[in-house]
């Protein structure tokens, strides 16, 4: 992780009495930032530009391709951490990455400076990677763009109650949240890594669509993993993190609902929302759940395969290097779907 320095930071705010102010900025705003990007983190989003930038890019190994990848890398990880902020606000999360959440660190009102403050200053840091000018306007543009569709899948997750919506649009709802936010995400770490790599935009398009179906997926399969309990280290033993069953109690948009939704009735799906209304008592609601599970795993995995299939009929990827890229990634794959669901490998 790159730690910010006063110089740098300077530059960027152009304060005319910066060292009278630093020691405030630094205290509200770069330390807590520092803080919570230091926590454990897979940085699969960094990777992914790395990847992207391989399959797209049709010469060896670029030096400046490289730098570039890694800023950009960057920038996705603080625009996501900053997203994590917000969201934990809303939802009023106790843990992330195991610590307390910043606003429980910090209180509410720092916390929202500092996560949207993570937005604008990784947003701020383009103009450190001299790019040529079409590029720079291209990443902004994609930038833009994705933060635009996240909020908008945030507002349809803050403002839906799932439990109040007709059986029939459950699905249609939780999935247009999943590509709003997710999707959004993972779209924008492909096309950042195919703009770097100097594709045309209807050589990206393909590219940021695996992208988009890609996250998705993931999505889906995070969903999943959140019924279980997860543990956090709590001095000599370790406690809850208290993410179980988050979005059935919040009534929020899920894969987990919109399976249920596709799989029972009107009559079963009305049973499975009294089992939620139910809440913390699981007794009537975990055999409900032990039968949604295989189903919404199959369901997530289907998405997933066909995505990559469609993905590599297009034959877009045509070096060696690309195949190799695309390779690994399905290897990171299977590893994450592992730890989504409790697993080690």
């Amino acid at each position: 992780m790159k730690v910010e320095t006063p110089e740098n930071l300077e530059r960027k705010i152009a304060l005319t009495d910066f060292a009278a102010a630093w020691p405030f900025i630094q205290r509200e705003l770069v330390d807590p930032r520092e803080e919570f990007l230091g926590r454990p983190s897979k940085n699969f989003r960094g990777e992914l530009v790395n990847l992207a930038f391989e399959m797209a890019h049709p010469e060896g190994e670029s030096a400046s391709g490289e730098v570039r990848c890694a800023k950009a890398g960057g920038l996705l990880e603080s625009l996501h951490a900053g997203s994590l902020v917000v969201d934990d606000i809303q939802d009023d999360s106790l843990f992330r990455r195991g610590k307390e959440t910043l606003h429980r660190l910090y209180g509410i009102p720092r916390a929202i400076n500092v996560g949207n403050w993570l937005y604008f200053d990784a947003l701020d840091s383009i103009a450190e990677w001299n790019l040529p000018a079409g590029q720079e306007c291209e990443v902004w543009r994609l930038c833009h763009r994705a933060l635009n569709r996240a909020h908008v899948g945030q507002g349809i997750d803050l403002g839906v109650a799932i439990d109040q919506v007709d059986r029939q649009n459950v699905a249609t709802l939780c999935r247009s949240s999943l590509e709003l936010k997710t999707g959004a995400l993972m779209e924008l770490a492909f096309g950042l890594g195919v703009v770097l790599a100097g594709a045309s935009p209807a050589e990206r398009e393909p590219f940021q669509r695996f992208g988009r179906e890609f996250g998705i997926a993931l999505q889906m399969l995070d969903d999943l993993g959140n019924l279980e309990e997860k543990k956090i280290a709590d001095g000599a033993g370790s406690k809850a993190d208290g993410k179980q069953f988050e979005d059935l109690k919040l009534r929020r948009p899920s894969w987990v609902w919109a399976t249920a939704a596709t799989h029972f009735d009107d009559a079963g799906f009305s049973s499975f929302v009294k089992a939620v209304h139910q809440l913390p008592e699981t007794e009537t609601l975990r055999p409900l759940l032990a039968w949604l599970l295989p189903l919404g795993q199959n369901g997530a995995n289907a998405y997933l395969n066909e995505a990559f299939e469609r993905f590599t009929s297009l034959n877009v990827v045509k070096t060696e290097r690309g195949l190799k890229a695309l390779g690994r990634l399905g290897d990171q794959v299977a590893r994450l779907k592992g730890a989504y669901f409790g697993k080690t490998n």
